[in-house]
């Protein structure tokens, strides 16, 4: 019984230290957010204008997923799992179904 009891306050300890640990991350993380604010606002820098070009960049991640493959009616982008009609196809049988030349891949 004082066995487990030992092995419980270990792991308190170490849940306590970890707890702690976050805390203090969390707080340096804060300070620097704080201070990121502080220096974009001196320059000028607006909030709204970092939101703008974040959706423009993510518009341009999923412009990067575009139908590469066609099959049947079936399109599929080259990433993921593999639709129905291209599974078990090869590398070689899958490029008959490129909807783009490679060169415009790059």
């Amino acid at each position: 019984m004082a066995e487990m009891l030992e092995r419980f306050k270990s792991v308190l300890d170490e849940r306590i230290a970890e707890e702690e640990e976050k805390a203090a991350k969390d707080a340096e993380l804060k300070k620097e957010a704080e201070n990121i604010l502080s220096e974009m606002a001196q320059k000028g820098i607006d909030v709204e204008l970092l939101k703008e070009l974040q959706q423009q960049q993510g518009s341009s991640a999923t412009a990067a997923s575009k139908v590469k493959y066609v099959k049947d009616g079936t399109t599929w982008t080259g990433q993921g799992r593999r639709p129905a009609p291209f599974k078990g196809l090869s590398d070689y049988e899958l490029e008959k179904y490129r909807k783009t030349p490679k060169s415009e891949d790059k």
